[in-house]
Formats: structure tokens, C-alpha cells, sequence
């Protein structure tokens, strides 16, 4: 590594650019350069220039990343207030370049204690942070109820699901009402949790909902008139179903059925066969069956017309029949194009219906417990800074207003949060009218690190704003800097080859960078430190032989996993690495468990092997960092007992219990309670209590927690169960599970003190919120443990490790769900969202929106494509010293491939 920390002197003129506090800067720094340093360094300087803490605004991603910066901020100007070494000048001079004096340095020594009692402390926040006290203090000019909360990820999942359990209940209480047809015609396309799945992938197009709410005037049956609409959009006008189905039914009249199932008779191929069959169906049918038996007859499974309707025999023996029944096939698929596209235009507007009210309930229900959600922070705030009339008066009253902003991970914020910067900014480049006091903006980000499109950022909208406020400032002859970082502090020389040789063209560079003679190179300061990196051949799944019938588990353990087999050679490797004491060259010293980073594009299917092969070999693991909190053991056990509690006949549950470390009963105890029983297990327990005494205690502790659970709410329940008195039971649960099992319980617990605080207590209530809300705990993996840590890459954002691992190179993006699919409205703006789409399934062949879907599926593919670079890109810096590239590859891919 190079001597001391002396930087290059472009990477030292570039950083210093970018803190100048007299200057705007627009920074794209690579991965590894420092980003937060130069913010942090930018911050310093416009203190010592005399800004007042309050006039300094830092806006960045997520609250980790607001901490950080806001403690080495603090840390450092906690090291200028109480230096005694005589180091303060030799700082403040690399800092800003010059000789400081000895008002300089008495500045310096006092901005701590001015920075901790600025008016509302230091305003680091993320942008959600931000807009929520902004709105706290502006309630009214926001048209938002004053001192609202705002909901978390499991509160906002349960309102939107008690708003949707409402709407779809009214909706079926009111059979003939809008809603009522609304449900009918989305139900007859799919059921179940698809519906949900289906109403949500709607409701969040909120802004399309509301343009298209606005397009309709707002009116309460816009729905209606969107289903209008949509149906002329195409082409089936006014038509009702009713009449298309009669004009299907009498395509063919009796008299032709009954004479083509006579003519039929003399002739017996399978085909003429199966044709008098569906013509029987038809003739004896009515309404849908005849239509069904004529679909069957005319047209293919796709609902295109079949090739023929009778053998070349028929046909050349009844010319006038055949050609009488081939000119009905032609009208028959006519009249079936426009059923289609007629019921597919009512159900998107169906779709539109339901949710446009299951939103209206949500936000009835928000409005009625006084909250906000995190997309209302940014709506409301984005709202509020845009109108004339308030905007001035709320930046004026910010606390003396806001001289300066600094905005950190700009890559990640979405076009509404850009909107919301540019409003802060406005006055900064407003020309006459403007202010002469100095007004700075600042951005740091890197195009190449954007992941997080499926929250609405946009990679090239960084570049975009950057020369929009360029452009703005020069008109103003106000001092600009564009800065590059890409000097990296992170990663070995190596690791940095490898980045740059892998996006050293197309189409590994889509995604990533946006201009034609841009190109990807870094630089690494860590230049003589030894680096390493491997790619490892894809582990290739090959197909197991048959087994015997009668023995299936044969084939199974022939069967040998890719993914299995790749999970078995990382743990192996790191084992042995533990084993040997491998050293870590860079650092000089043996390679620990906690210097070990995978890294993954998913969590499926790739988690659960790892951690299990780890275990296997008693090499110390985190675990996920997310976790469903249902799928824990140690939550199972908890529910299967209240499920016994609640229902004493539910064999399985108390079995269950039994075998959990609350008892800890094996395979043996359980059928010697079992075998040959004659009522309940519960029943069997009380007969064998004279038996065997484990038996007697379980029916004694059991007896004791029935008696409790009747009277008790459920988190007083489960906290006695596991609290000062149920120590024991915490211990052996954690003594089986591992210690990983206390977050689930103390999260499980959290659970249900929030349940006891916000609905009537009951056992049976808490576990139905359990198990319908898929509460996920987020597990802290910047911990300082000495364990392998597996993660998303979007879950590693700002992490890194000395040895980084990415499995997860050969597989798929995940299935996207339901889709909306947009198109473009006739005669309107071509601003105007248009029409949103919902072909259920089936229906995305028709001629009206086939193209629109392709269109729509290439555009995806490209933008998947895209992410998975910036995925790559981001997994492999993460790499300090080593890299280890590989991947499996399952039978499907194969065979797809």
C-alpha cells in the first residue's frame, strides 16, 4: 500500500474541487473513491467558511448512511475542539489547502459545540426523513393532519390488506352495484391471492390511477368510462356480451348441425369422430355450452381457427356443407376476436375499479388513524414545494432557510425525490430576484451503482439534472465543477483489472454508463497490496437415472443439485482456509469468518444450502439478512402451541409441541403416546400420565398454560412463557435452534406487544395477523462478528468485505408478477398516461394489445438486463483483496439453453 495516506495529485486536486465550499459541484465518483469522505470534507469546509450548521442540508439514501456521515462529521470536529497534539493545523491545511491562521483555528476548535447546538441539530437525513419534518412542520400549507405518524413496511402491508378485505366485502354485498360487476368480471379470469397480487401491481401506478381519474374528471364511475373507452380503443365499440354470444351461438343453425352429425356418420376417422361429438354437444346445448362446443369445434386451444374442421373424404363428398361450415368458422373467429378484446377491456377497467376503491379505502383508513406511508412523505412534501404560494414562505421559515445541499447516493433517487431537490434549489439559480448570499448544491453519485430501479430510481436522470443545473449555473456565472473519483481506496489492483477488463465493452457496459466515449477504468491506491481473483467453472446439475417405482428416494440421492454441489465447495474452501490458517497477504494475518462476503441477486434458492453446508462444517454463519419470520423454527414451535391452545383435538399442533424444546419428546416417545389411541392425542397424554412421568409433566405444564392462555393477551402470554419465568424454555430453544433463534423470538415478541397495542388482544386474532402479514425481519450484517455473512447485493449497499464470493452469476431474474401494460390513449398529450392494461391470462395474443406487449417485454428484458450489470458491477467492488466468481446451473436452464 502506498506510504501514509499522500494522494495522487489528481485524485488530491479532484477531492478538493469537489469540497470547495465557493463552488456547486456535480461529482460521479466510481466504487471504493470515497463519496461520503468528500461529502463529509465539503460539510468541514463550509463550516470553517462561517455557514451556520442550520443552512447546510445532506440528503442521502438510507439511515445507515445518514449515521455514518453525521458521526465522522461529529468525530471529526470532536477531534479539532479537544486536539492538543498540534496536529489541528497540519489538518485544517490539507483540508483546505492553506496555511490556516489563528482565527481559522479558533473556528475550528468551536464548531463542535456550535454544530451541537445548532437550532434542530445537524439536518443529515435520508429524503424520507427530510419530508417527514417538513410536513410536521408545515401540516397545514401541506394538507396533511398534524403530528401524523408514518407507517412501517408490516403496518402499511396490514392496512392495505384490511383496505382490500373491505373493498372485495362490499363489493360482494352489492352484487349489481359497480363494484359487485367489477369483482364478477375479474373473478371470472382468476381467484385467490392472485386477485390481491393483481389489485397491488395496480395500486402502485398511483399516479397513473390519479391521471387517469383526472382524464375522466374525476368522476366516481371514471372506471366506467375508461371500460368505454378501452372497448373503442379496440374496435368493439358498444357491444355487449350478451349479444356477442348469441351471435356466436347461431353462427350455425340446427338444420346445418343435425345434417353435417348425418353425413358424419359414414365416416369414422378419429377426426369426423371427435367433430359429430362436439356437434351433439352443440345442438343439445345452450348459451356458453353450445358457444364452448362451437370454440371446440372451430378453433385451437390459442383460439386461432384449426387448420380443418373434417377430414379431405368429408369434404370432397359434402363440397356444399364444407365450405358452409368453413364460412361459418370465419365468422365464428371474428365474433371470438371480439369477445375477447371486448371481455379484456372490461376487465382492465374492472381491475381499475377495484383498486381505485381498495386505494380509497386505504387512504380513508390512513387518514382515520392519523398516518402517512412513505410514498405520501414524498408526494405530499413534493406537492407542497411546488406551489407557488407556499413554497417561498416554507423555505423561508426552514429554519432561516437553506443555503446549501448536499445530496449523497444520487445515482438511487427516483424523478419525484429529484423534484423535490430541484424545488430546495430553485432560488440558488433563480437570477433576478435572486439572493446574494452564497447558495451551493452538491451531488455525489455513480450511474454504474444504481439498483434500485424497482423503487422508481432512474441512473440516467443523475446525469440529466447535473447538466440541467450546469447550464443554469453558467447562464448565471456562477462557478461549476464536474468532478470525477476514480481513485479507489477499497479494492486490490487486481480486483480493479477484473472490474474494468469485464465492462470493458458491450454488452457487458449496458446500464452503465450513458455516453459514447465514456469508458469504465479505476485506479487503485492500494496498487502494490497482493490481490487475488478466481472464476470457478458453473457447476453443471446432471439428471439422476430412473429409479425403482417402489423406491423413489433411490433417485433422489443420485440426483446430484448444483446448487447443492456449489454450496458444498464454498463451505469446504472456507473451512479449509480456517483450518490452514490461510493468510489474508494484504493484512498480513490468518483469514477469519467475519472477512468472508456472499453475495447474492437472491435469496432463492441459493440461502438455505449455504447456511446449512456451512453448519455442517461448524464454520460460523450470520445467516440471511432477511428472514420470513414464519419460516423460523423457534416461531413454529411458538405457534404450533398456541394452535393446540386454541383447539385441543389438533393433533399435529400438540404433536409438534411435544417434540419442540419445550418438552422435547422424540420419534419413539411420540408413538409409544400414539400408537393405537382411540380418541385425540391430548386424550392419549391424560391416559398415559400414570405411565411414564415426562408424560405427566407435559400434561401438568400443558394443563397450566391452557388455564393461563384463556385469560391472558398474547404478548403477557408469550413473554411469561419466555420471559423471567420461561428462561429455561429461551435457553433450550437456543441451545437447538442456535443463538441466531433469539432474534426471531424477540421479533415475535415485538409482534405481539404491537398486535396487544393496536387490536382487541386475542390468541386467535395475533396468529391470523401472524400468518397473513409475512412479516420479514432485516437482520444487522454490519455487526462486528466473526461470521460468514451472506446477503443480497442490495442488501450489502455501502458494505464491503477483504474475500467476497457471488454464486448467484447464471441464474434468471425472478417471475415479475402480474403486469400492466401501457397504451397510448387517441388524441391525447402525448404526456398523458393513456390506457393501463390488464390482459389476464390468454389474452396477451390479441391483435389490439400483441404488439404493445412485446414492445413492453423487450423493453423489460433490456432493462433487466441492464440492472444485472449495475448488480455485477456493485457485487464485485464489494471485494477488498479477494474475488470468487462462479455459478450453478439447473436442469431447466440447461434444456432451455
Amino acid at each position: 500500500m502506498r506510504s501514509g495516506t499522500t494522494l495522487p495529485p489528481e485524485a488530491d486536486a479532484n477531492q478538493a474541487r469537489a469540497a470547495q465550499p465557493g463552488a456547486s459541484a456535480w461529482v460521479s465518483a466510481s466504487a471504493g473513491t470515497g463519496k461520503t469522505a468528500v461529502l463529509v470534507k465539503r460539510v468541514l469546509r463550509l463550516l470553517l467558511e462561517g455557514f451556520a450548521p442550520e443552512s447546510i442540508l445532506c440528503l442521502t439514501y438510507t439511515k445507515t448512511a445518514a449515521a455514518e456521515m453525521q458521526n465522522r462529521l461529529l468525530e471529526a470536529l470532536a477531534a479539532w475542539a479537544t486536539d492538543e497534539s498540534g496536529t489541528l493545523a497540519m489538518s485544517l491545511e490539507a483540508l483546505t489547502k492553506r496555511v490556516p491562521d489563528e482565527t481559522l483555528l479558533r473556528t475550528a476548535r468551536r464548531l463542535f459545540a456550535r454544530a451541537l447546538e445548532a437550532k434542530g441539530g445537524l439536518k443529515i437525513h435520508t429524503i424520507h426523513g427530510f419530508c417527514e419534518r417538513l410536513l410536521q412542520r408545515f401540516p397545514f400549507e401541506a394538507g396533511v393532519t398534524p403530528h401524523f405518524s408514518v407507517l412501517d413496511e408490516h403496518e402499511q402491508a396490514s392496512l392495505r390488506r384490511a383496505a382490500f378485505d373491505a373493498t372485495l366485502a362490499r363489493a360482494a354485498d352489492d352484487g349489481e352495484g359497480l363494484l359487485g360487476r367489477a369483482l364478477a368480471n375479474v373473478m371470472a379470469f382468476t381467484t385467490g391471492d392472485y386477485i390481491r397480487q393483481v389489485i397491488d401491481t395496480v395500486i402502485g401506478k398511483r399516479a397513473e390511477l390519479a391521471q387517469m381519474a383526472a382524464y375522466h374528471d374525476g368522476s366516481d364511475d371514471w372506471a366506467e368510462a375508461e371500460s368505454i373507452a378501452l372497448k373503442r380503443r379496440f374496435g368493439v365499440g358498444e357491444a355487449l356480451e350478451e349479444t356477442l354470444l348469441g351471435r356466436l351461438s347461431a353462427v350455425l343453425g340446427d338444420d346445418a348441425i343435425d345434417e353435417a352429425i348425418k353425413a358424419l356418420a359414414d365416416f369414422g376417422s378419429n377426426a369426423n369422430t371427435d367433430a359429430a361429438a362436439r356437434l351433439r354437444k352443440a345442438r343439445e346445448g345452450t348459451g356458453d355450452a353450445r358457444v364452448a362446443a362451437l370454440t371446440d369445434l372451430f378453433l385451437t386451444q390459442e383460439r386461432k381457427p384449426r387448420n380443418r374442421i373434417f377430414t379431405a373424404g368429408f369434404v370432397g363428398a359434402n363440397p356444399a356443407l364444407a365450405a358452409r361450415f368453413a364460412e361459418a368458422q370465419v365468422h365464428f373467429a371474428a365474433l371470438t376476436k371480439q369477445l375477447d378484446h371486448l371481455r379484456m377491456a372490461e376487465a382492465s377497467a374492472s381491475v381499475l375499479a377495484l383498486a381505485d376503491a381498495v386505494r380509497g379505502e386505504y387512504e380513508r383508513q390512513k387518514l382515520m388513524k392519523v398516518v402517512l406511508d412513505y410514498d405520501d412523505l414524498i408526494d405530499k412534501a413534493q406537492n407542497l414545494l411546488s406551489r407557488a404560494d407556499a413554497a417561498a414562505w416554507v423555505l423561508f421559515k426552514i429554519d432561516g432557510g437553506i443555503d446549501h445541499i448536499l445530496v449523497d447516493e444520487a445515482q438511487d433517487t427516483n424523478p419525484a425525490q429529484w423534484t423535490i431537490v430541484e424545488n430546495l434549489a430553485a432560488e440558488f439559480f433563480a437570477g433576478a430576484g435572486r439572493s446574494d448570499r452564497l447558495r451551493t448544491l452538491f451531488a455525489v453519485g455513480d450511474e454504474k451503482q444504481s439498483i434500485y430501479s424497482f423503487q422508481g430510481a432512474n441512473p440516467v436522470r443523475f446525469g440529466e439534472i447535473g447538466r440541467a443545473f450546469r447550464q443554469r449555473a453558467h447562464a448565471l456565472s456562477l462557478v461549476w465543477h464536474d468532478v470525477p473519483l476514480t481513485l479507489s481506496f477499497r479494492s486490490t489492483e487486481a480486483v480493479l483489472e477484473a472490474v474494468d477488463r469485464v465492462f470493458a465493452k458491450a454488452p457487458a457496459t449496458d446500464g452503465l454508463i450513458f455516453s459514447a466515449d465514456a469508458k469504465i477504468t479505476h485506479q487503485a491506491f492500494r496498487e502494490h497490496d497482493a490481490g487475488l481473483v478466481e472464476l470457478w467453472p458453473v457447476e453443471v446439475e446432471t439428471p439422476a437415472a430412473p429409479s425403482h417405482a417402489f423406491e423413489p428416494w433411490e433417485e433422489e440421492q443420485a440426483a446430484a443439485r448444483s446448487v447443492d454441489a456449489l454450496a458444498r465447495r464454498i463451505a469446504l474452501t472456507i473451512r479449509t482456509w480456517l483450518e490452514t490458517g490461510e493468510e489474508l497477504t494484504a493484512l498480513g494475518r490468518p483469514i477469519a469468518a467475519g472477512d468472508i462476503l456472499i453475495l447474492l441477486r437472491r435469496r432463492d434458492p441459493f440461502t438455505t444450502p449455504m447456511i446449512r453446508e456451512l453448519k455442517r462444517l461448524s464454520v460460523p454463519v450470520a445467516g440471511a439478512d432477511r428472514m420470513k419470520l414464519t419460516d423460523q423454527l423457534a416461531v413454529q414451535d411458538l405457534i404450533a402451541l398456541a394452535d393446540f391452545l386454541l383447539m385441543r383435538e389438533d393433533d399435529l399442533a400438540l404433536a409438534v409441541t411435544l417434540k419442540s424444546p419445550l418438552f422435547n419428546f422424540n420419534d419413539d416417545d411420540l408413538f409409544a403416546l400414539a400408537y393405537r389411541r382411540q380418541g385425540s392425542l391430548w386424550a392419549a397424554l391424560k391416559d398415559k400420565t400414570k405411565d411414564d412421568l415426562r408424560f405427566a409433566a407435559a400434561r401438568e405444564q400443558l394443563s397450566h398454560l391452557l388455564s393461563r392462555a384463556d385469560f391472558l393477551p398474547p404478548y403477557e402470554f408469550f413473554s411469561e412463557l419466555l420471559g423471567a419465568d420461561g428462561q429455561r424454555l429461551r435457553r433450550s430453544m437456543l441451545t437447538r435452534l442456535g443463538p441466531e433463534a433469539a432474534e426471531a423470538i424477540d421479533e415475535f415478541l415485538d409482534r405481539a406487544l404491537a398486535f396487544d397495542r393496536d387490536s382487541p388482544p386475542s390468541l386467535q386474532g395475533f396468529l391470523n395477523e401472524l400468518r397473513s402479514g409475512d412479516v420479514e425481519i432485516k437482520r444487522d450484517m454490519e455487526q462486528q462478528r466473526d461470521e460468514v455473512r451472506i446477503m443480497t447485493v442490495h442488501g450489502a449497499k455501502g458494505l464491503e468485505a477483504p474475500i467476497v464470493f457471488l454464486p448467484d452469476t447464471c441464474s434468471r431474474a425472478r417471475n415479475q408478477g402480474p403486469r400492466l401494460y401501457p397504451m397510448p390513449r387517441e388524441g391525447a398529450a402525448p404526456e398523458d398516461v393513456g390506457h393501463l392494461v390488464w390482459p389476464p391470462s390468454g389474452y396477451t395474443k390479441l391483435a389490439a394489445i400483441a404488439a404493445t406487449i412485446e414492445e413492453s417485454k423487450q423493453e423489460l428484458d433490456r432493462a433487466e438486463r441492464e440492472e444485472y450489470h449495475r448488480l455485477l458491477y456493485v457485487a464485485m467492488t464489494r471485494a477488498r483483496d479477494r474475488l470468487y466468481v462462479c455459478g450453478w446451473q439447473g436442469l431447466q436452464k440447461r434444456e432451455e439453453n
